[in-house]
């Protein structure tokens, strides 16, 4: 029994008699609906989260990113609260939505890379909870080096696709249009090795059909680096 699976079942019981000569029978539905208990800990959506901030653009309490997770349970055992798992000096999370803010000028830290680390934490009881990664990179002028031709795309995907099936291709760039010398890879979200990718292409198939579930994970998230 599983409720994100299946919630609920639905059949037909039928009640018979013992009369060896006219036997009588009745029906009834019955509907059987699965509680949830909190069997399932928060994920993020993508972890880690690789930031590149300029000094000179970011202000103090401006959102630079939001870190965001799932809970497959239901009511208080899938809602999800935010915070980080160690004290953190200069940002700040808000709880309900995961925005992460700056909270002084950049200019004021000393560290040219900060990690932080956020917890994810369900309302079940006993709660389950998850941790994921922000990396930040505070530079002192606009980063100005390869850039995707697109940062983000959707891509439907058949759950039975074959091995070798092209999912879809992801192309980078320097500022002035030439791509020589760009290898690509796939940075994370690639848990069973289900994706490929061409490091001189960045075109990106199937490996592996496992992992490739629509019941289990209707929706997988690939970082390409």
């Amino acid at each position: 029994l599983d409720r994100e699976k299946t919630a609920s079942y639905t059949f037909q019981v039928c009640a018979t008699d013992s009369s060896p000569t006219n036997p009588r029978n009745s029906t009834a539905q019955v509907t059987i609906y699965i509680q949830d208990v909190n069997d399932n800990a928060p994920f993020f959506i993508q972890d880690p989260l690789i930031l590149n901030i300029s000094v000179s653009t970011v202000s103090s309490r401006r959102v630079l990113a939001t870190m965001r997770a799932e809970d497959k349970d239901f009511g208080a055992n899938g809602s999800v609260f935010y915070r980080f798992a160690n004290p953190v000096r200069g940002f700040t999370i808000n709880s309900l939505t995961g925005d992460i803010q700056a909270t002084e000028k950049l200019q004021t830290l000393t560290q040219s890379q900060r990690t932080l680390i956020v917890q994810a934490m369900d309302q079940g009881n006993p709660a389950q909870s998850s941790l994921g990664v922000v990396v930040i990179y505070i530079r002192e002028q606009i980063y100005r080096g390869i850039r995707f031709t697109r940062t983000a795309r959707d891509v439907n995907l058949q759950e039975n696709a074959a091995k070798g099936t092209v999912v879809t291709q992801t192309q980078a760039q320097y500022p002035d249009g030439s791509k020589a010398g760009i290898s690509y890879s796939i940075f994370s979200g690639n848990r069973l090795q289900s994706f490929g990718i061409s490091p001189i292409t960045g075109e990106i198939w199937v490996q592996s059909s496992e992992g490739i579930d629509y019941e289990e994970t209707p929706k997988l998230r690939l970082v390409v680096k």
